[in-house]
């Protein structure tokens, strides 16, 4: 009887850590961000903005952070390796943030962004969007 109840436990247990996981804010920031970093808070945010994505889930927060040390942060291909366009997911909240605006530059003639059969509520807050879109 023991064995059942403590097997309930363990997959009760897991399963609510994956859930709770699965809504985490995730953190960017192109001067001090790492590719190596996991993005689960500002210490260790990640590099770029598409990185950002990829981990986000539905439902969360990608916070790009807008300065370092006074200065906006560019967002682009020279300044921290940036691919274009970036791909948004379904569900999830792109947010600029800080005093200043991020720079997202693109100098390709290319889309930022790149939306695609999204269905469930999504958005791009709080950006600069520069560059040659062609």
């Amino acid at each position: 009887m023991k064995k059942r109840h403590l097997g309930l436990v363990l997959v009760v247990g897991l399963s609510f850590l994956l859930c709770a996981g699965a809504s985490a804010d995730i953190y960017v920031n192109g001067r001090t961000g790492n590719r190596d970093n996991d993005g689960r808070s500002e210490d260790d945010a990640l590099l770029t903005i598409q990185a950002g994505l990829d981990r986000t889930s539905s439902g969360a927060v990608c916070h790009i952070a807008g300065e370092y040390g006074g200065m906006p942060i560019v967002y682009s291909r020279e300044t921290n390796e940036e691919d274009f366009p970036i791909f948004m997911k379904a569900g999830v909240i792109l947010r600029g943030e800080g005093n200043q605006k991020p720079i997202i530059e693109s100098s390709e003639s290319t889309s930022v962004f790149f939306v695609r059969n999204i269905e469930q509520p999504t958005t791009i807050e709080g950006f600069k969007i520069i560059g040659d879109f062609g």
